[in-house]
Parts: C-alpha cells; sequence; structure tokens
C-alpha cells in the first residue's frame, strides 16, 4: 500500500478490525485482478466481508463497477459495506454482523438447512472471485 491518504485509512480500518479477530486483506488493483473488488475483503466469525475505502467527502466516487461487484457479493451471501470513510464507521458496522447460525442437515432428507447453504454458497463465491473464475 501506498502513502496515499485512502491506503492509511485502508491500514487503519484492518488494523481495527484485526483487533476485533477479522481476517482481512488489501485488494491491489491490477491487470490480474477482477475490477471493482472492493479495497478490503476478509472474513469475519465465518462470513464473508468486504469494505470499499473513501475519503470522506469522496463518498459518491464509488464507479459502477464497484457497485456491481458489491451486489453480486451481497447477493452470494457477503457483508459489503461501501462507501467507508473511518475507522469508527468500519467498527460500528463490524459490530452489526451476527454469525450465521449452524444449521445441522435435515435428519429425513439429509440437506442442509438454508443458513448453512448460504454459508457455503458465499464462501464458494470469495474463493472463485478471489482466483479471479467469476466476472461481474
Amino acid at each position: 500500500m501506498g502513502s496515499q491518504p485512502e491506503s492509511k485509512l485502508s491500514r487503519q480500518i484492518m488494523d481495527a478490525l484485526r483487533r476485533r479477530g477479522a481476517f482481512v486483506w488489501k485488494n491491489h488493483g491490477g491487470s490480474t485482478m477482477l475490477a471493482g473488488l472492493p479495497d478490503i475483503v476478509g472474513v469475519y466469525q465465518g462470513m464473508a466481508i468486504a469494505i470499499e475505502t473513501k475519503m470522506p467527502g469522496e463518498e459518491d466516487e464509488v464507479t459502477a463497477v464497484q457497485r456491481r461487484v458489491h451486489t453480486q457479493l451481497r447477493a452470494a451471501g457477503g457483508h459489503v459495506l461501501a462507501p467507508c470513510t473511518s475507522v469508527r464507521q468500519a467498527t460500528s458496522w463490524l459490530a452489526t454482523l451476527a454469525p450465521v447460525p449452524e444449521t445441522p442437515p435435515d435428519r429425513s432428507t439429509g440437506r442442509l438447512g438454508p443458513s448453512e447453504q448460504a454459508l457455503r454458497a458465499a464462501r464458494s463465491f470469495a474463493a472463485d472471485v478471489l482466483a479471479g473464475n467469476r466476472l461481474p
């Protein structure tokens, strides 16, 4: 990460989320990365999380491509905060997330419950996006 103000904000947010038990990393844009991925991606209490950082006053600079990827992440069960302009906003948002309860398979059918299906789908989607196998 460079010394730009948004990079500094991303580092501060990641440090705060890590102190709260999240596993997060910074996405660095480039020719091999999916366009529109949020700046910060990770996992918190079994949930896929993603944060698009913007400096205060630049909240309207979320692009159409970013919004489309955010929508896809949410549709797959991920949690997205966009835009995020402060550490406090990020930590407050994180505190609102509740873990997806484990649902044992139905004994009569062996099928997974809805929350377990959603969790597995979110994990699979996140892995595919990060591997570049799914495009917006």
